[in-house]
């Protein structure tokens, strides 16, 4: 099977998969949203966003450097997991104790405690997972059944047991139960394919980890800061129910995300593998931007028109003050699927140092601006800091993209743009100018651009039919 074959085929099973798990927790999102209103999916929100923080210091930048050394040794797979999650798992152990005093000791409900103490489990959850592993080794097949039965037993547990307000610890409870069990499942996997995991406290392989990933892992604290950040300071500066509101449209946006999310994994292998080809890296770097930005550009020019009808029909009119702000954060999903375009082959060519000082300037950029936005206007102000922040990075990939490589693939990001106003703008402006149901609108903008967008070449043929021809 040929390059190519192999990374259609990778991304069309982690698309099938992350469309079929997506699709379901996104229905268990919903459900809660519903369930528990804006107050108890503001407590469900906060605590998502705390233990983002905290899991930062198990993970690091642990992912990339060992999927980056399994895509380029494959061999030395058992060897990079027993270092690996030994060294997580001690990280874990430690992070734990210091989240659960600080939950034990703060000042709030007994219900909001008890919302906190069950996702910190997350922590050592987190500390196990392999999704690394097979992303280095292009066996996405795993990752994909282990998403899709995740969200399938998340849906299922909360369609059952969450059926009013009072149940938001059982829903903190299988936010965490539901991947723990998928992730079981995988070192299950892991077990018959590479052989049992053998812990070990080894100081060189630790030390030999921290060295490239203590790059990475400023890199993801200053991400999360510019993700997360906005949901912590609106639970200090405004009203639990404002972080409801943001967290229901900051979900709706990590729905368009997934394709960039999928396109990352199923490239990173081939983009490591080019380090050192510069015409290698040119052209798998261009191939990458091509596949991301064909999503990427439709999302931002339709997405923020249709902010406010999708939320009203998803979560209900409770919902309905949160339309500004998914409109911004839709608009800003277009610049990260840009960021990724660009930022995805930095860390894949071991550029990971300068990848962190771009990323620090956006998180910079972001407190100052969630401190002085927030205050005044809430979760309109957070969603625009949001923007200004990834606009700020977008300025520093491009410049250490472009001496990487000598160019940026700028005709990535034009190529979609006439299909898109076309063929997706188009048919959702109508749609909603007409009184056509949400679903209906969406349905004709996205089937008015995939055809655009085959009749064009933003889609690749070659390679989608080089995917069929490997189905057959």
């Amino acid at each position: 099977m040929s390059a190519g074959e192999r990374i259609v085929r990778n991304a069309a099973a982690l698309t099938a998969s992350r469309a079929a798990a997506m699709g379901l927790n996104f229905v268990v999102w919903v459900h809660l949203a519903r369930v528990l209103e804006p107050e108890r999916m503001g407590i469900l929100g906060f605590g998502l966003s705390l233990v983002g923080f905290v899991v930062l210091g198990v993970t690091l930048g642990f992912d990339a450097v060992g999927t980056r050394e399994v895509a380029r040794a494959p061999d030395r797979v058992p060897e990079m997991v027993s270092a690996l999650v030994s060294l997580r798992l001690a990280l874990a152990v430690a992070a734990a104790v210091a989240y659960g005093i600080g939950v034990w000791a703060a000042p709030i409900s007994g219900t909001y405690r008890a919302v906190l103490a069950v996702l910190g489990l997350q922590i050592l959850a987190r500390a196990i997972r392999l999704d690394w592993v097979y992303v280095g080794v292009e066996r996405m097949g795993v990752v994909a059944v282990r998403d899709v039965a995740a969200a399938a037993l998340a849906a299922a547990g909360a369609l059952v047991l969450v059926r009013d307000a009072d149940a938001v610890v059982m829903a903190a409870a299988l936010v965490v139960a539901a991947p723990l069990l998928g992730t079981l499942g995988v070192w299950a996997g892991y077990r018959r394919d590479f052989g049992r995991l053998r812990l070990r406290a080894d100081r060189a392989a630790w030390v030999t980890l921290f060295r490239p990933a203590l790059p990475l892992a400023a890199s993801a604290v200053m991400i999360e800061v510019y993700t997360n950040l906005d949901t912590l300071v609106l639970e200090g500066f405004r009203t639990t129910t404002e972080v409801g509101w943001y967290s229901v449209a900051y979900k709706a946006v990590m729905l368009a995300l997934v394709p960039a999310a999928v396109l990352s994994q199923a490239f990173f292998a081939r983009l490591s593998q080019a380090l050192g080809d510069a015409e290698a890296m040119r052209q798998r770097g261009a191939s990458y931007a091509r596949a991301t930005l064909a999503f990427g550009v439709p999302i931002a020019l339709t997405g923020p028109w249709l902010a406010e009808p999708a939320l009203v029909w998803l979560y209900g009119a409770p919902y309905a003050p949160a339309a500004p702000a998914l409109a911004l954060l839709l608009v800003n999903a277009g610049v990260i699927y840009v960021n990724m375009s660009l930022g995805t082959p930095l860390l894949a060519w071991d550029l990971q140092t300068p990848y962190m000082w771009i990323v620090a300037s956006g998180a910079v950029a972001n407190v100052v601006l969630n401190l002085a936005l927030i205050p005044p206007y809430g979760i309109a102000g957070a969603a625009a800091a949001t923007v200004a922040s990834e606009a700020v990075v977008l300025v520093g990939l491009v410049r250490v993209y472009r001496r990487a490589v000598g160019a940026i693939p700028l005709g990535a990001l034009l190529r979609p743009v006439p299909a898109a106003l076309a063929g997706a703008l188009g048919p959702t402006l109508w749609g909603l100018g007409h009184g056509w149901p949400v679903a209906a609108t969406v349905a004709a903008g996205a089937a008015g651009y995939g055809v655009l967008a085959w009749a064009t070449g933003v889609v690749d043929r070659e390679g989608a039919r080089a995917w069929w021809r490997a189905r057959r």
